[in-house]
């Protein structure tokens, strides 16, 4: 390319910010703010229940810090088929009503 077609291109993109720079902040933004709080929450509620148990479960059933690890571990890895199903369902009905489903069933 030329400079003049680089300056040009240059030019011609805009920043990310300058989308959102006079979008006004509503009610559905907030909204679907706390739902993804929420979401999140919920999420994090399981990984640290697991960590914090660790502990205990490992004392009651004997395990070696290794099969601890496993334990904790088997959480990220349960989420691999999990994204792909989800993924997979997300085609065909559509995201938000996958992010519906998905969180009614998990929580």
């Amino acid at each position: 390319m030329s400079n003049a077609a680089l300056k040009a291109k240059a030019e011609s993109v805009m920043q990310v910010g300058e989308l959102f720079k006079d979008m006004p902040f509503n009610n559905r933004h907030a909204f679907v703010g706390m739902v993804l709080f929420f979401a999140f929450v919920v999420e994090a509620w399981e990984m640290m229940i697991i960590i914090f148990l660790s502990g205990a479960i490992a004392a009651e059933f004997n395990l070696t810090a290794v099969q601890t690890g496993s334990i904790i571990g088997a959480i990220f890895l349960g989420m691999i088929p999990g994204a792909y199903i989800w993924g997979f369902i997300s085609d065909k009905i559509g995201r938000k009503k996958t992010m519906m489903y998905s969180l009614l069933l998990y929580t």
